[in-house]
């Protein structure tokens, strides 16, 4: 697998703020340059009119000074030209004016003054200076683009760096109890020659071992479904021991005839609960295994998780109306293998329920109701966690009708 280099995104926003300061340092240092000659050339414009408008503008002679004026309008710096007589008055006014850079000389004969003369620069365009060296601009875009796709290719991590990662991630996953040593399945050694006789011995005990194969695939079938309570404030710690000793009696009665009703369901025929526990303060959880191969075990650890938070949330609800004590539950259904590492998920998580099951547990979950990734996981298992989006019309049916046992079985207020 190809991995991206670290920090890819980072390094695109420093490029292209490099990219930006080199295109405004060439912008401001091209605009200064141009600034100093377009001033010397006003200067030196501003300077030679007021020797040559001397016999005219003493004259008042308009269109001789016009004649004289036009030919340094041509000039790329000069924008204006302005002939004004000792008064103050325009006589001859050449281009237009702006914002530029601006000069004036007094035209004077003797003790007389005749009037004086002023010349004005272009306004800088920056987009002109732009536009006049795309080139280099573009060159510079381009030089930006290979340092990050240079960078991209050269900083990915090596082999070796990889596998420092993968060690550490594993590390910190034992470090956290999200993850558990598992033995190797085979140890790679050299075997002893064996016998013709130990050899037909040994094929007799695989064939006893392919034959009990189907039954231990069915007894392996197993998943656990768990609940605890959500008491982030440790309320159940600060009741009475009465009040905690019958309310957990009622959680206890309660998830018994949850377990009941569901599985008296003829979906999950031949379905069977096994190591139940009862609850108390860390709550409670029970395994379900199939008896049958064609039993729907994982299907009915799901609804049951289902069924349990639906009838806690109608107590719960009940117990608040008439301010009794009573606390919220997060629920967890998992392979039985998993539910250590299940339970840390849902007590680390907001989700009040999850299902964690294996591929072959959630394709056949899927049947009956629409499951979603978690967001933002945190480690491999949170990833195979999922949470039930909606349940289809015959699964709401059945979750109703075993709701409706459990709670109106009596009165459990």
């Amino acid at each position: 697998m190809t991995y991206l280099a670290p920090r890819q995104g980072i390094f695109a926003a420093i490029v292209l703020a490099s990219l930006t300061l080199h295109l405004l340092f060439f912008v401001i240092s091209a605009e200064r340059g141009i600034n100093a000659q377009n001033q010397q050339v006003v200067n030196h414009s501003v300077a030679a009119l007021s020797q040559e408008l001397v016999a005219p503008l003493a004259a008042y002679d308009r269109v001789s000074m016009s004649v004289i004026a036009e030919p340094y309008t041509n000039e790329q710096a000069v924008g204006y030209i302005g002939i004004y007589d000792s008064q103050g008055r325009i006589l001859v006014p050449l281009g237009e004016a702006s914002d530029g850079y601006r000069t004036e000389q007094i035209i004077a004969t003797g003790d007389q003054v005749l009037g004086k003369v002023a010349v004005q620069a272009k306004p800088i365009s920056r987009a002109q200076i732009l536009s006049d060296n795309w080139v280099f601009l573009l060159s510079v875009i381009g030089l930006h683009i290979i340092l990050w796709l240079v960078y991209g290719y050269v900083a990915r991590p090596t082999a070796e760096l990889k596998r420092q990662i993968a060690q550490r991630v594993r590390t910190d996953l034992l470090n956290k109890g999200l993850l558990s040593e598992q033995q190797p399945a085979k140890v790679e050694a050299a075997e002893p020659e064996q016998s013709p006789s130990q050899a037909s011995d040994d094929e007799q005990d695989d064939e006893l071992q392919i034959d009990d194969s189907s039954d231990e695939t069915t007894l392996s079938a197993a998943y656990t479904v768990q609940l605890s309570y959500d008491d982030p404030r440790h309320l159940l710690a600060t009741v009475s021991i009465d009040t905690k000793a019958a309310y957990l009696a009622l959680c206890d009665q309660l998830f018994d005839k949850a377990c009941q009703a569901l599985l008296e369901l003829p979906l999950f025929a031949g379905v069977e609960t096994a190591n139940k526990k009862t609850f108390d303060d860390s709550g409670v959880s029970i395994t379900l295994h199939a008896k049958e191969p064609t039993a729907k075990t994982a299907t009915a650890a799901a609804l049951l998780s289902k069924l349990l938070v639906m009838v806690n949330e109608v107590v719960y609800q009940k117990h608040r109306e008439i301010r009794r004590f009573a606390l919220p539950v997060k629920a967890v259904c998992s392979d039985a293998d998993s539910a250590e590492i299940a339970k840390l998920i849902s007590l680390n998580r907001k989700e009040q329920l999850l299902i964690i099951l294996p591929e072959a547990g959630r394709n056949q979950v899927s049947t009956y109701m629409s499951l979603s990734a978690l967001k933002q996981p945190r480690s491999t298992h949170e990833r195979d966690a999922r949470e039930i989006v909606s349940v289809t019309n015959a699964t709401t049916e059945r979750l109703k009708i075993a709701c409706d046992k459990v709670l109106l079985f009596e009165d459990n207020a």
